[in-house]
């Protein structure tokens, strides 16, 4: 079940969705781009004007506040495993690779407001990796199963688990991910950037769901 987390893409809306939706790429190349938050199919500027990227979240148990805090989504606490989740679509008239990596951003960046700034961010090697888009409408998932281990480095932890996805017609089998040092935070967080390998100036990538549950 989808939780507090959950960012979807709505089409065709004219009016204010539960959840907040996902602005789509235009024909992103050359160096990755944030998928960003949106309404009614506009991208949306935080406060001070700044593009607020597409994110979700997990706070720490440290920060959670006890029995009586406000509910949340889910917590991030040593040993609990949890699933990331994204999946959308393409539409192009060309048959360009598409990358989709997930970043893990700084609880600091998401309150100034800069995730969809790539240096800013911390790259996960979950990723579909480059793979051939089909003409006309190609579907694409990423899919995560993540735990956190606070013993893995002093202050803060260790980032572990295994991811899976495909694009197009071509799978991305299960692997595990490269192990991340976490350093201390309040918060896990989580953004998509998406790349195609050439300019493709009609395509767009859609992301329909991009999602956090604790398993």
């Amino acid at each position: 079940m989808a939780n507090t987390n959950t960012i979807v893409e709505k089409y065709g809306s004219t009016t204010p969705n539960f959840y907040p939706q996902i602005a789509p790429l235009v024909n992103p190349n050359g160096t990755a781009v944030a998928f960003t938050l949106a309404q009614n199919g506009v991208v949306t500027p935080a406060l001070g004007g700044l593009t607020q990227a597409a994110i979700v979240s997990l706070v720490s148990a440290a920060s959670f506040g006890g029995p009586n805090a406000a509910p949340v989504g889910s917590i991030w606490d040593n040993g609990r495993v949890w699933k990331v989740r994204a999946c959308g679509t393409v539409i192009t008239a060309a048959t360009p690779n598409l990358t989709v990596t997930l970043y893990r951003v700084p609880s600091a960046i998401v309150k100034a407001q800069t995730a969809t700034v790539i240096g800013n961010d911390v790259a996960t090697s979950v990723s579909t990796g480059a793979l051939a888009c089909i003409a006309g409408t190609t579907n694409w998932l990423l899919d995560a199963t993540l735990s956190w281990n606070s013993s893995g480095v002093s202050g803060g932890g260790l980032l572990t688990g295994t991811y899976s996805g495909y694009v197009g017609a071509t799978i991305v089998s299960a692997a595990a991910i490269t192990p991340l040092a976490v350093s201390a935070d309040t918060e896990l967080n989580f953004a998509l950037f998406g790349l195609f390998s050439a300019s493709a100036s009609t395509s767009i990538v859609y992301c329909d769901e991009f999602a956090i549950d604790q398993i």
